[in-house]
């Protein structure tokens, strides 16, 4: 069963123009190391694929060069390859031994552009979350709705100008804040 997967995982490799990896280290309950490849590609038809390419346990240390190592015995295309998430770790983004840095590194001595590596899309919204002051944001965001909805002639032609976009929501409402009561 795993090697029809491997060989399914091979061919559809195969037919795609373009992929992504997201990479992502953890350990579990054990404390084994756990090792989660997802590939997302695009193939000549613009159809979007995204699979569980693999989840392997890493014995023993999880260094960037282990990491690529699990990731190479997937033998991708690395000229297709476009992006690289990771989820910061430094085996993934360290500059001179990460597995961005060595699938870099490999890409280079055959002369293909490096892939673009980003930092996970979750860590990135809670690490923007917890600095700044939204309060100043919300403040006018909330005036404006508010004045659009109290007056007539505003509220219609904002309807209007909803429906010539074509959007999912046809109206605003009015923003309150809530308190509860403790």
């Amino acid at each position: 069963m795993e090697e029809n997967l491997h060989l399914h995982l091979q061919n559809s490799s195969k037919k795609r123009c373009y992929f992504s990896l997201a990479l992502g280290e953890s350990n579990d309950v054990r404390d084994s190391a756990q090792l989660l490849i997802l590939i997302r590609g695009i193939n000549d038809y613009f159809e979007v694929t995204e699979e569980l390419a693999a989840l392997k346990s890493i014995k023993g240390t999880t260094t960037g060069e282990d990491i690529y190592e699990s990731v190479n015995d997937l033998q991708l295309d690395w000229a297709k390859l476009a992006y690289v998430t990771t989820d910061g770790a430094p085996s993934m983004v360290g500059s001179m031994k990460g597995v961005v840095a060595r699938i870099k590194k490999e890409m280079g001595k055959y002369n293909h552009s490096h892939p673009i590596a980003i930092h996970c899309l979750i860590h990135q919204q809670a690490l923007c979350c917890k600095s700044p002051k939204l309060d100043s944001v919300m403040k006018i965001v909330v005036s404006c709705v508010n004045f659009i909805r109290a007056h007539a002639l505003n509220h219609r032609q904002f309807q209007e100008f909803l429906s010539e976009l074509n959007v999912a929501y046809e109206d605003i409402l009015y923003h309150t804040e809530v308190r509860w009561l403790s």
